[in-house]
C-alpha cells in the first residue's frame, strides 16, 4: 500500500514538473464578463476597428453570453468592423510541443453580407503585425461565397455555410509532427502542415474580425473555446512518469 502511494505522489509529482502541458487547458465562453466591449477581459483586446467586439446575449451557444462581432453596411465609409484578438491561449506562453486539440463554436447570421475572418496565430498576439505572420487564416463569406475557405493554403474542401445556428470549428494540431487538420462542421477545410514554413512550430494567440461588407454588414458570433491536449500527449506523459520511476528504483 505503501508503495502504491509513493508511485501516485511521484507521478502527481512529474505532471506538476510539465506546467505548459497542464496549464493549457484553455475555456472561453465569455459568460463572466460584463455585457458590452469584451477589451480587458481574459486575454482579449479591442483592435481599434471601427465597432467593438461585444459580449451580448443576441445569441449564446452555452447561456448568457457570446462575443459578437459586426460588419459595417455598404456606405459607411469602410467596410472593416469590428476587429479582436486574444493574446494567448495559453496562460503560459506559446506552446511548443504536444498535440491539441482547438474547438469553438460559430453562428453566422443568413443576413450577414460581410466575411467572418478567423486567424489562428504560432505567435502571441501583441497588437503588432508580428503576431499576424504565420497561422491558419480561415474566411467565412468572402465575396459572399457561402463557404468556409483558408487563405494563403490551399484548401481541402469549401463547405457551405450553416447560417441562423451554431456550428463547430475543430482544429487537431501536432506540434511534434507539424501537422494540421481543420474542420468545420466536420467536413476538413485544410490538411497539412501547421507551420508552413518550417520554423518552429508553436501555438499562441488568435485574432478574429469582420470586414468586406456589401448590403446590410450584419453578425457573426463565437462561442465556447476550448484548448486541450490530445489524449495521446497525456498518455506519453503518463508512460514518461513510469519511466522515470524506473529508473529511480534501478
Amino acid at each position: 500500500m505503501v508503495q502504491k502511494l509513493r508511485v501516485c505522489v511521484l507521478l502527481l509529482g512529474v505532471f506538476l514538473l510539465i506546467p505548459n502541458t497542464v496549464q493549457a487547458d484553455w475555456n472561453e465562453n465569455f459568460d463572466s464578463y460584463a455585457a458590452g466591449n469584451v477589451n480587458g477581459n481574459g486575454p482579449w483586446v479591442d483592435w481599434g476597428g471601427s465597432l467593438p467586439p461585444l459580449v451580448t446575449t443576441d445569441q449564446a451557444n452555452s447561456n448568457p453570453h457570446s462575443l459578437g462581432l459586426s460588419a459595417n453596411p455598404a456606405g459607411a465609409g469602410s467596410a472593416y468592423g469590428t476587429d479582436v484578438y486574444a493574446t494567448s491561449m495559453n496562460p503560459g506562453g506559446l506552446l511548443t510541443s504536444g498535440q491539441w486539440n482547438l474547438s469553438y463554436q460559430l453562428y453566422i447570421q443568413s443576413n450577414m453580407t460581410g466575411r467572418a475572418e478567423m486567424y489562428l496565430s504560432q505567435f502571441l498576439m501583441d497588437g503588432t503585425a508580428a503576431g499576424f505572420s504565420r497561422g491558419l487564416w480561415l474566411v467565412a463569406n468572402d465575396g459572399g461565397s457561402g463557404v468556409m475557405d483558408v487563405r494563403e493554403r490551399t484548401a481541402a474542401a469549401t463547405p457551405a455555410l450553416v447560417l441562423d445556428a451554431w456550428t463547430p470549428v475543430e482544429l487537431a494540431i501536432n506540434l511534434d509532427a507539424n501537422t494540421l487538420v481543420a474542420k468545420y462542421n466536420g467536413t476538413t477545410v485544410f490538411s497539412g502542415p501547421w507551420d508552413d514554413v518550417a520554423q518552429g512550430p508553436s501555438i499562441g494567440g488568435l485574432n478574429f474580425w469582420a470586414d468586406g461588407a456589401e448590403g446590410n454588414g450584419g453578425t457573426y458570433y463565437v462561442d465556447d473555446f476550448v484548448l486541450v491536449p490530445e489524449p495521446a500527449s497525456l498518455a506519453l506523459l503518463g508512460l514518461g512518469g513510469l519511466m522515470i520511476l524506473r529508473r529511480k528504483r534501478n
